[in-house]
Formats: C-alpha cells, sequence, structure tokens
C-alpha cells in the first residue's frame, strides 16, 4: 500500500472514529503537528492581497484570465526587459 493509499484510508478513519481515539492519536502526533504549522504560508499582507483579490473575482469586478493569456503577456514582458 502507497503513501496516498494509506492517507486516504487514515483519513476516512477519522472522520468515522470516536472523539476518544482521534484525542489519542492527536496527543501522539501533537508536537509534530506543531513543529510543521508553525511558519504561516503568508504574510499578513500577501493574505490581504489574495482577500482584496479574492473579493473583486467574486463581486465581478475582476473576471480573470485564462492560462494561454497570461503565457503571452509574460512571454511580451520578458521579450521587452
Amino acid at each position: 500500500m502507497n503513501a496516498a493509499m494509506k492517507r486516504t484510508r487514515l483519513i476516512t478513519y477519522l472522520a468515522d472514529v470516536d472523539d476518544k481515539k482521534v484525542n489519542a492519536l492527536y496527543t501522539l502526533l501533537e508536537e509534530n503537528i506543531n513543529d510543521i504549522n508553525t511558519e504561516p504560508a503568508f504574510t499578513e499582507s500577501q493574505l490581504e492581497i489574495l482577500d482584496e483579490r479574492r473579493a473583486s473575482f467574486l463581486s465581478g469586478k475582476d473576471k480573470g484570465i485564462d492560462w494561454q493569456t497570461m503565457h503571452n503577456n509574460v512571454r511580451k514582458k520578458r521579450k521587452t526587459a
């Protein structure tokens, strides 16, 4: 059984098991979990930018762009640089 299959089985198990077992497993892994989650994935300023962009997209103000358009824009900028 590979790691992805084990992960899926663990997630399914944790979703259905009683709280006593969840708490026991969490206690065993708590130190590792805390070590992994010590640094945020984004800074506060980056989160603010993401929130603003998300709000613009959800409101319809920003429609976003497709992959090909973005790719072409990057290529144009590289040629001018």
